[in-house]
């Protein structure tokens, strides 16, 4: 059986600004769909999609919720940005390594 690769994209926010890279690459190991769910989209077709994943591809955002219906087996590939804003600054590797003034 083909391998079914699965990358959820999120325009909103963390989207990746490399995705046509990003699509072109994941080819080269099996079938891409790009799926792009939101609150109006049915939870059966969810979770048909994730069940036919081998390998599901996100940035990490609250779309890996979504990993708890993929089949035993099958892999998760999370896109962790290289700084990522907290509320008491830039935090690479569990430690803050720039502070931000908070409220103005």
């Amino acid at each position: 059986m083909p391998r079914v690769i699965t990358f959820q994209r999120k325009r909103a926010n963390r989207r990746i600004v490399n995705e046509p890279d990003l699509l072109a690459l994941l080819s080269r190991y099996g079938t891409v769909r790009v799926v792009e769910f939101n609150s109006s989209t049915p939870f059966a077709e969810q979770l048909r999609v994730m069940q036919d994943t081998g390998v599901f591809v996100s940035a990490h955002t609250s779309n890996l919720a979504n990993a708890v219906f993929l089949q035993p087996g099958s892999a998760v590939v999370e896109i962790i940005q290289v700084c990522v804003r907290g509320a008491s600054g830039c935090v690479q590797g569990g430690r803050v390594v720039r502070k931000r003034r908070l409220g103005g």
